[in-house]
């Protein structure tokens, strides 16, 4: 209703309502306690599966980690950074406001590093690689220089091994935009491994 998540509420003539007959659905089956790698009064770290969203979607609010941790704990979270719906590994969530900003503090001024590995189909030197990103038709584009309305985007690749045809290719992410590792490792020539949208 009006563009936010809705249950039962008095409804009034100006009102706006969205219904979606066939929500998007997604399996929780991956997701239990075990899932929990940290917990304190301030943090919980999971250990995100693929295929389950950080947060609510438009048509579905309730398969998602925070969501589901949320009603495991018995209180609300606050997501610190996202990952892709496909993409595994570690999620943070704060337990108040407090934690949040003292994690973009921290980021801002270079304390928290974001390492990811990824299974590219082409080779990448070590070294920075610098870009400009922007939001396309149902896609981010990156480009080599500025563009309007575009933003810098910049990653690092630490190290690369063979893997049979392809690349474990470690990298930092140096700034975090939507899709920015899929998208700016397609500019380079070397998407992602079953990326079906970048590939």
């Amino acid at each position: 209703v009006n563009f936010e998540s809705a249950h039962a509420q008095t409804l009034g003539s100006e009102d706006l309502i969205k219904v979606f007959p066939q929500p998007k659905r997604f399996s929780m089956q991956h997701l239990s306690r075990e899932n929990i790698l940290f917990e304190d009064q301030d943090l919980l770290v999971i250990d995100k599966p693929a295929g389950v969203p950080c947060l609510p979607v438009a048509s579905n609010s309730k398969e998602n980690c925070k969501y589901y941790f949320e009603s495991k704990i018995g209180q609300g979270l606050y997501p610190i950074h996202r990952l892709d719906e496909m993409t595994c590994g570690v999620l943070l969530f704060a337990k108040n406001s407090a934690t949040v900003k003292k994690f973009q503090m921290d980021q801002a001024i270079g304390k928290v590093r974001k390492i990811y590995m990824t299974l590219t189909s082409a080779p990448l030197q070590p070294g920075v690689y610098e870009s400009f990103i922007a939001k396309g038709q149902g896609r981010m584009l990156v480009f080599d220089g500025p563009v309007p309305s575009g933003k810098p985007c910049a990653l690092r690749v630490l190290n690369q091994d063979r893997f049979g045809d392809h690349f474990v290719t470690s990298l930092e992410l140096i700034t975090g935009r939507t899709h920015q590792i899929r998208a700016q490792l397609s500019h380079l020539r070397a998407p992602l491994v079953g990326d079906s949208l970048y590939g």
